[in-house]
């Protein structure tokens, strides 16, 4: 389960400060469109295959990574791109394990209608959330979440293209003087800036989201992150049912 409790109603959460542990928290990511898992290439969405070309079934998949990662990490495409998330599959998928949801959740309200579909944190996102003045809102009912800032060519992905603050600095700074209790550093574009993590893990509880995978825990550890959200393609592309 999450490792921060949730605050009573109208009671800010608290900040962490939890030492880093002695192995980095990896998730992998997976994709849910349409109640189907799915693969992104480039621009468009493949259906999820084994080695023989057989569509994966996200529960099968789901319940390997619980065994072997600390938990996983739901894109659900649905939420983020219509508003519109799959949260009876979300529940089924849980099963009370660790599970980290980015459903484009916009408010508060949003926020806690993932985390009651199963989500043991949910995910806002710069790209969906109004902008950092959301964040108080937010912590008066929950401490379970996390605040992904996309980082593309060096700023700060928001959807209200007038932010103020897209430096990934300022803003991982702003973030946390906010309040916000985990950082997600969405480092896609390769290379990941590991000095740029090394610089920002002093602030608080800082995670990584890149399209490393797994073999990525000696960096994390080393820059200092609590953990990362990697893409498991060579995972999938070798699975056998």
């Amino acid at each position: 389960m999450t490792d921060l409790a949730r605050p009573a109603a109208g009671k800010a959460a608290p900040q962490r400060a939890d030492p880093p542990p002695a192995s980095a928290f990896l998730l992998p990511r997976v994709y849910l469109n349409r109640g189907y898992l799915v693969v992104p290439e480039g621009e468009d969405l493949a259906p999820a295959t084994d080695a023989s070309g057989e569509p994966l079934d996200i529960f099968d998949v789901a319940d390997s990574f619980f065994g072997r990662y600390h938990g996983i990490y739901v894109v659900d495409l649905d939420g983020v791109r219509s508003g519109r998330p799959q949260f009876d599959l979300l529940q089924e998928i849980s099963r009370g394990q660790e599970m980290w949801v980015d459903a484009g959740p916009r408010n508060a309200d949003q926020v806690m209608d993932v985390l009651v579909a199963g989500a043991t944190r949910a995910v806002v996102s710069t790209r969906t959330l109004g902008g950092l003045d959301e964040i108080p809102g937010i912590l008066q009912i929950t401490g379970d979440f996390a605040l992904e800032l996309p980082v593309r060519e060096g700023q700060v992905v928001f959807r209200r293209p007038r932010e103020n603050v897209r430096d990934p600095r300022s803003t991982v700074e702003a973030a946390f003087s906010e309040g916000v209790p985990t950082v997600l550093l969405d480092l896609s574009e390769p290379p990941v800036d590991w000095e740029l993590v090394r610089g920002l893990t002093g602030r608080g509880a800082l995670y990584v989201s890149g399209n490393f995978g797994p073999e990525a825990e000696g960096m994390l550890r080393s820059a200092g992150a609590r953990g990362g959200v990697f893409a498991p393609r060579d995972l999938l592309r070798t699975w056998k049912t």
